[in-house]
């Protein structure tokens, strides 16, 4: 180690870990000092919003970055804002009209994963995460002509 005063541990699951640093320097020992440590769930990778294309039909939807984490840890619930349910995978297709309630408004949708239970335990509190996803819609510019004069010097 570069700094023999530091330590660097990595936690491989989410949840509450408790570290418990001891010390003794010749016959003096330190009082123990304790820190509590969360290691929240799964990296979710999805961005606030996404919008249709025209001519797309269906978008699928990644909830967690395997390559951090190992979706099959974590309970996966898709849902929309009905609270539907609409699947249980790390991925979810999602098929324009048919998965939205009002297609031409957009809909949002909403990703809810728990680490599974170790020994029956919950190791930590599922997290929830929502993306707004837009119908496509058309879109009307006015071109003005606008005339730029260069001058040479």
């Amino acid at each position: 180690m570069a700094n023999p005063n530091s330590f660097l541990f990595t936690f491989d699951e989410p949840g509450d870990y408790s570290i418990t640093l001891f010390v003794k320097r010749c016959e003096f020992i330190f009082p123990p000092l304790e820190h509590r440590v969360r290691v929240l769930g799964p990296p979710f990778i999805l961005p606030d919003e996404l919008f249709f294309c025209p001519g797309e039909n269906v978008l699928e939807l990644k909830a967690i970055d395997d390559r951090f984490a190992n979706p099959d840890d974590f309970d996966i619930v898709w849902s929309n804002s009905a609270g539907l349910q609409l699947g249980t995978g790390n991925i979810l297709p999602i098929r324009f009209p048919e998965d939205f309630i009002n297609p031409t408004v957009g809909e949002i949708f909403t990703v809810t994963a728990a680490a599974l239970k170790r020994n029956g335990i919950d190791t930590c509190p599922p997290v929830e995460v929502q993306i707004f996803i837009g119908a496509p819609r058309e879109l009307g510019l006015q071109l003005n002509q606008v005339l730029f004069v260069m001058m040479e010097n």
